[in-house]
């Protein structure tokens, strides 16, 4: 499963140079050694408007963030 755009961010309100923001914010704590990697999906009326991936999924195999990336989630 690969999550790609599926509309530009202006076509349903976003500015994409705001959502361009979030990306370097996460980016950064990746920079610092506080996040492996992340993957952001951001959807506004049923369609996805950004999607993006920085770091690693695995940092002893050196294996990238991919858009099929699979999660694991703890609360």
């Amino acid at each position: 499963m690969t999550i790609e755009r599926t509309v530009e961010p202006g076509e349903v309100g976003l500015n994409p140079h705001r959502l361009a923001r979030i990306d370097s914010h996460f980016a950064r704590y990746v920079d610092a050694g506080q996040l492996a990697g992340w993957q952001i999906v951001i959807s506004r009326r049923g369609e996805v408007a950004h999607a993006s991936t920085y770091g690693l999924a695995d940092k002893e195999a050196c294996t990238p963030v991919a858009p099929d990336t699979l999660w694991r989630l703890y609360s």
